[in-house]
């Protein structure tokens, strides 16, 4: 991400625990080596690289503001929670208190995670943080930060109430409930049915195999679960049948989204841990076939930032509503999903208003896109079509 609107992509770098062989620590199960938990171990803080633009990185991990922190990181997401036009980071933490990240308009960072409520869980107590993203899920399109947990913990749901303070939502979403049943590590916010609202995919999977001996309502092998968001910030948990792609239990780890076939909708790729990677093909729009919903996407390249254009924000108008999403990098667990930006148009044929706020601060106004395209669009042209589906 570019922290100081320099144009060059820093590195921020989460770490986890001071760990060798040397240092290894025994702790058993029914007498043999089994699983220590992180708070056995000491964290190790994150690390900030500033790029040079010469192909070589400072470290200014203490002077930006990064220091101190507990370490023991699972997952990180970039972010602009409080509309400044400066990326933030959140960061999900293993047993520790999360982190929120603030940057200053200077490339330099505040640390507000327990002042603006996404550190801990409501008694004040740490969580097994892992997979971690944000977007906006609601009418209000203020930013909500979701992150995964272990089993009996709730997925965090931190919704920003426009303050600088964020309310914690993960009962009220009805996604709370269901997910104390799971240990998510991956998870990421797409619209899986494009219906113009983000949806949300966990991908579960418990760490210790011993599990199903010492209690008989956890699975080492688990469910992902699907949360399709009803357009208000609350959400339905689908019931998959047991031959579906998503009945079948898993030990998942990481997971990613793109449109690998290129038919518009977004499919999803995740790793098991010792197990093999899964393909998900979504089979929402079928070539040749019509189709009720309409999508467009942006494949965005920056002139005056980053090439990438990270940091930069998309809005489109459709059926008078405004939906906003991010390039973003990082989110969910060792994953990095597509940064070509995807919206669902439900039924709309055309986005009336199309927005871009390049990472520089430049604005970019397009007007009367027709949906179901893919457009190429390099900072102040004109857009590209880069593929068309007609129905």
């Amino acid at each position: 991400f570019d922290a100081d609107k320099d144009g060059w992509l820093d590195l921020y770098i989460g770490n986890y625990i001071r760990w060798s062989p040397e240092t290894d620590i025994w702790c058993s199960f029914q007498g043999d080596k089994g699983y220590c938990t992180p708070n056995i171990y000491e964290g190790v803080p994150g690390r900030f690289y500033k790029n040079n633009g010469d192909g070589t990185f400072s470290d200014l991990t203490q002077e930006a503001g990064f220091l101190p922190a507990p370490g023991k990181t699972l997952g990180a997401v970039e972010l602009d929670y409080n509309k400044d036009g400066w990326s933030d980071i959140a960061v999900a933490n293993d047993l520790e208190h999360n982190l929120l990240y603030v940057n200053n308009g200077d490339g330099s960072f505040t640390e507000k995670g327990l002042e603006a409520g996404i550190a801990v869980d409501e008694t004040g107590g740490a969580r097994a943080g892992m997979g971690i993203d944000a977007g906006p899920v609601d009418a209000n399109n203020e930013v909500s930060i979701f992150v995964g947990n272990f089993q009996d913990e709730m997925v965090g749901v931190f919704r920003h109430m426009g303050n600088g303070f964020f309310m914690d939502r993960a009962a009220v979403s009805n996604i709370g409930r269901p997910s104390l049943q799971i240990l998510t590590f991956g998870l990421f916010l797409f619209d899986v049915d494009f219906d113009s609202d983000l949806d949300l995919l966990a991908v579960n999977g418990h760490i210790q195999i011993e599990i199903e001996q010492r209690q008989d309502s956890f699975q080492f092998r688990q469910l992902p679960h699907l949360y399709l968001n009803r357009g208000y910030g609350t959400f339905d948990l689908i019931s998959p049948s047991v031959s579906s792609t998503l009945g079948k239990p898993i030990v998942g780890r990481g997971a990613a989204y793109a449109d690998y076939d290129q038919d518009g909708d977004l499919d999803v790729l995740v790793t098991e841990n010792a197990g093999p990677a899964h393909l998900w093909r979504n089979e929402l729009i079928q070539p040749g076939s019509a189709s009720s919903v309409n999508y467009l996407r942006f494949k965005l390249i920056s002139t005056k930032g980053n090439r990438d254009a990270i940091g930069t924000e998309v809005g489109i108008k459709t059926g008078g509503k405004w939906h906003y999403r991010r390039v973003k990098a990082g989110s969910s667990y060792l994953s990095q999903s597509e940064k070509t930006i995807t919206f669902g148009m439900s039924d709309s044929s055309v986005a009336d208003s199309v927005i871009i706020n390049w990472s520089n601060n430049e604005q970019q106004i397009l007007l009367d896109l027709p949906a179901n395209n893919e457009l190429l669009i390099i900072q102040g042209q004109k857009p590209i079509a880069r593929n068309t589906m007609t129905y």
